[in-house]
């Protein structure tokens, strides 16, 4: 027969176990992309898309005290086929730069050159994980009337952070932050009017 006693530790161990699991869950960070909508503007794909990206205790305490963070947004279009593997249209990459000033506290998101200004780290995430008016690739490479797949994700790319950073052992898993593959189907259509 069980004492009482050892069934109520049993159940405090049980209540504490699941309330670590729910707080590990609260801490941790991800990301997923919520909407990828491709437009045709001036001949050429464009792509926009929707990041919904939660920062982990980690990542904040780095930008907090300036560590510059690279995320990479990676794109893939590839055009089914039945006779064979599916070919790979478009492979385009996209890199943008969080970081935030200590001195100025302020925030600022770069993409190549061009740099936008943010006051807060909510509005810094607001700014990054918008992407509006993507220009990937020319209209060219794809043929009229004919459905492609494509799929895009968001990550942190580690290979940029500080040396001391990428050596850290203890804290790898704080640093991996990726979304999973979100698929999208797309056609150019062809334009009324023009003869095949």
């Amino acid at each position: 027969m069980v004492k009482p006693l050892s069934c109520q530790r049993i159940f405090a161990a049980l209540l504490l176990m699941l309330s670590l699991a729910m707080a590990g869950q609260a801490v941790a960070g991800g990301a997923t992309i919520e909407r990828v909508e491709p437009t045709v503007l001036d001949g050429q794909l464009a792509v926009d898309i929707d990041i919904n990206l939660t920062l982990n205790e980690t990542i904040e305490r780095a930008l907090s005290r300036g560590v510059p963070l690279y995320f990479v947004i990676e794109l893939q279009i590839e055009q089914p086929r039945w006779w064979w593997f599916d070919k790979t249209v478009v492979n385009a990459v996209l890199e943008r730069r969080l970081s935030y000033n200590t001195l100025t506290r302020s925030w600022r998101v770069s993409t190549g050159d061009l740099a936008i200004t943010a006051n807060d780290q909510a509005q810094a995430l607001a700014q990054l994980t918008q992407v509006r008016n993507w220009p990937v690739v020319l209209t060219d490479r794809f043929e009229p009337d004919r459905q492609y797949k494509g799929r895009v994700r968001i990550r942190l790319n580690t290979d940029q952070l500080a040396r001391p950073l990428q050596m850290d052992s203890v804290n790898r898993n704080s640093w991996t932050l990726a979304s999973p593959w979100k698929p999208f189907e797309f056609a150019i259509r062809r334009e009324p009017g023009v003869a095949r």
